[in-house]
């Protein structure tokens, strides 16, 4: 019970941070962006991630960024009908980042950056077996730190519209990378 109630705090912690970076979106004038991900981490396994974030100006090249993701882990079933055996588990991730970028400067089209930031991976699983009309079934979850640090570039396709490869690092309990792409809009340019 502890621990639902940990998460549950991580995740209010993480939403309303989110909100607070996405609400500073609108208040600025220029190059606030929202944008949409996907990618593969791998060194947790390889699975795919999907996500979407947020970034705000702080200071002219550096951004102050806000993410969210979602990394399905896995899941499996089998039945076997004459002997009325069923059995099934499955695995997900949560991710949730905040952090600093800094731009360099902007070459033709093409802006490059350096990301670093703290987040927190929250993993869940349950499983179900079922034998003779008995059933067992249970789950687990963790919540991790991990620090993060990469890069990626951004190509302008028009004045708001971009395009947004990426690589990052993520170190904590364990180490594993994500390599992604993405869309992003920038407000008020």
């Amino acid at each position: 019970m502890e621990t639902i109630r940990n998460c549950s705090r991580t995740v209010f912690a993480a939403i309303g941070i989110c909100i607070v970076v996405s609400s500073a979106c609108f208040a600025q004038e220029h190059s606030a962006e929202a944008n949409a991900q996907f990618g593969v981490v791998s060194g947790i396994g390889t699975h795919g991630s999907f996500g979407g974030g947020v970034a705000v100006p702080l200071r002219p090249r550096i951004l102050g960024y806000g993410e969210f993701s979602y990394i399905p882990l896995g899941g499996a079933s089998s039945s076997v009908p004459a002997l009325g055996v069923q059995s099934g588990a499955s695995a997900r991730a949560y991710n949730f980042n905040v952090g600093g970028q800094y731009e360099f400067p902007k070459s033709d089209e093409m802006t490059p950056y350096a990301g670093f930031g703290l987040g927190v991976l929250h993993a869940s699983s349950s499983y179900s077996s079922s034998f003779g009309g008995t059933t067992v079934s249970g789950s687990s979850s963790s919540s991790n730190l991990y620090f993060n640090v990469g890069g990626g570039l951004r190509y302008y396709v028009n004045d708001h519209w971009g395009l947004k490869p990426e690589f990052m690092v993520f170190a904590g309990s364990n180490t594993y990378v994500r390599i992604g792409g993405g869309v992003f809009y920038h407000f008020g340019r």
